[in-house]
């Protein structure tokens, strides 16, 4: 109730559906989010994407349009109404995947290629450029790339990562989890420290792949500083591993119907009594080293399997197959040095009863805001 709704899109027809509300700020200590709000667009929505500053969706008609502080490279200036971003539109390409860091996106075409705009201050837009202040106000196609089919894209907040249909992982920008630690890269570099993988994500400062083996290894800022791929151990075996997200400084993975999030603290949990140990262990209670442990969430239907995994820096959605969505705070304010605290981590999912009629088909989550995309459900118009 104390936030405002920012309206999306105020347009008259509809097919898909685009849902949004404001997320509660934990520092404020609010228990409850604004009401989500139904817009209408004038296409059905192939992506969405949201980040700290902005977001942008893709419709099925090829445009792209975005809003938000910094939707285009900006300042942080509220843009409200979306502006189309051309470019890639105009070159005759569909829209495979959407990223988004804190004041840069990135866009992955169909053929394979990758198109930035936003702000280069750090390298993150992977353009040869003698200003790397300068701001592109339209996506530029990054052609040190060209002949690479990329597959898959993520963003950090000042950085961007793509991972190639041969498995070869290359990096841009400044983070810890760039694979090239305490260089800022300006344009595409392979990490040749990590094998080849088959998926990517990206923390704010870490990035995790899994790799062709079935393997899941980390890099970056996770748990200390590590500059090459150090191995993570899963609370569920490798293969079960269905779907994995990564918030500002966690990994979550869930396989059918659970969703765990892996905790860190420099605290070692070896140091203590056999006693307290075994006093915090539970089934929710995962420990695989002794500055890491996994926690399962709990409120998950248990004849509903997931569908898709997405994680903010505060909050953490889970999309079920018949479209319900559920959410769950995924921050802790705790002192992970004391036991009596250990005790008390509970992630606990809850269902999003003002969604209770749409089929939730796509969600994106980020600093304070929600989106989702959906139809209308025609069994459960009357609920």
């Amino acid at each position: 109730r104390n936030f405002k709704v920012i309206p999306i899109l105020q347009l008259s027809y509809t097919m898909k559906q685009l849902v949004t509300w404001r997320l509660p700020l934990v520092s404020q200590h609010l228990s409850k989010a604004s009401i989500p709000t139904r817009i209408q667009t004038p296409h059905s929505i192939s992506k969405v994407a949201v980040s700290k500053h902005h977001a942008v969706i893709a419709l099925d008609g090829g445009e792209l349009l975005a809003w938000g502080g910094a939707a285009l490279g900006g300042d942080l200036d509220l843009e409200s109404k979306p502006k189309k971003i051309t470019g890639i539109r105009d070159a005759e390409i569909g829209v495979r995947q959407i990223a988004l860091g804190d004041w840069h996106t990135a866009v992955l075409a169909t053929d394979g290629s990758i198109w930035t705009c936003g702000d280069n201050r750090k390298g993150q837009l992977g353009h040869r450029s003698n200003d790397k202040d300068a701001v592109f106000a339209e996506p530029q196609k990054i052609n040190s790339l060209h002949g690479l089919n990329i597959k898959i894209i993520r963003c950090s907040g000042f950085s961007t990562i793509a991972l190639s249909s041969c498995g070869l992982l290359f990096s841009w920008g400044f983070s810890s989890g760039n694979g090239h630690p305490g260089s800022e890269i300006s344009v595409p570099r392979l990490i040749q420290s990590v094998p080849r993988a088959n998926n990517v994500w990206c923390g704010r400062d870490f990035s995790l792949a899994r790799l062709i083996d079935g393997n899941f290894v980390w890099w970056g800022r996770l748990v200390g500083l590590a500059q090459s791929p150090q191995q993570l151990v899963l609370p569920v075996p490798e293969s079960q591993v269905m779907h994995v997200a990564c918030t500002d400084n966690a990994v979550v993975v869930a396989d059918a119907f659970r969703v765990y999030t892996l905790f860190s603290s420099s605290v070692d949990y070896v140091s203590r009594s056999f006693d307290d140990i075994a006093s915090i262990r539970s089934n929710s209670f995962s420990f695989l080293s002794p500055r890491m442990f996994w926690v399962e969430a709990k409120g998950l239907p248990e004849d509903d399997p997931i569908s898709s995994l997405r994680a903010g820096p505060k909050h953490i959605v889970a999309v079920t197959s018949s479209g319900a969505m559920y959410m769950c705070s995924a921050v802790q304010t705790l002192d992970l040095s004391r036991v009596s605290d250990l005790k008390k981590i509970s992630l606990n999912f809850s269902r999003c009863h003002e969604l209770i009629g749409m089929r939730c088909l796509d969600v994106s989550i980020g600093s304070h805001v929600c989106v989702a995309v959906g139809v209308e459900d025609k069994d459960k118009q009357d609920c």
